[in-house]
């Protein structure tokens, strides 16, 4: 599908291997999993600028925020619910905030990929707690202020963590000016329509 940009913000998905763009408006891609009890990850890595895990519990918030107000409420476990999940067994799970995910990052990291260890067991210990098979993981957001707009974008992936594979990965990148925060507000509201029509 060939949607053209009206705004300097754009959404580039990685499907199969194949780059797309799509409108921010455009019906979300993974709504089927809007109902069901999905696990939401704290986002994991931010690179770029300081402040570095300030703008990371900025975007969880936010994220969270914009998913309840397109009507996805309980049936999540939000990153402050995993947090929580993680405080009152701790010697069970991991802390959420470094699981692990990074080789998530890599572009081999397609659908029907394994999940890499160690993220595989600490993530099964945590949907074994919230509950649901599924966990969305913002894996990494990168921002590079030497552009101008300035761009951010973040590494999305959807994860299958009974059966341990990766079921759906994406980059969605943004162009913003100003501080951060900006880009954060951005990437949270894109994400979020990914789920949810708003």
């Amino acid at each position: 599908m060939r949607t053209s940009c009206v705004r300097s913000a754009f959404i580039v998905l990685l499907l199969g291997g194949t780059a797309l763009r799509v409108g921010a408006q455009a019906a979300p891609r993974l709504g089927a999993y809007a109902a069901e009890r999905m696990t939401l990850l704290p986002a994991q890595e931010w690179t770029g600028t300081a402040d570095a895990r300030a703008h990371l519990d900025a975007f969880d918030l936010a994220l969270s925020r914009y998913l309840a107000d397109g009507g996805i409420g309980e049936g999540w476990a939000y990153p402050a619910d995993v947090l929580r999940t993680a405080r009152r067994n701790p010697t069970y799970v991991t802390n959420p905030l470094a699981l692990g995910a990074q080789p998530l990052k890599s572009e081999k990291a397609r659908e029907g990929t394994p999940l890499p260890e160690p993220f595989q067991s600490r993530l099964r210990s945590i949907i074994a707690l919230t509950g649901g098979r599924h966990a969305v993981v913002p894996v990494a957001i990168r921002v590079d202020t030497t552009q101008s707009p300035a761009m951010a974008e973040l590494r999305l992936t959807l994860v299958d963590g009974r059966q341990s594979r990766v079921l759906w990965t994406a980059i969605l990148e943004t162009r913003f000016a100003g501080a951060p925060s900006a880009a954060v507000d951005s990437l949270a509201a894109r994400t979020a329509a990914l789920f949810v029509v708003r």
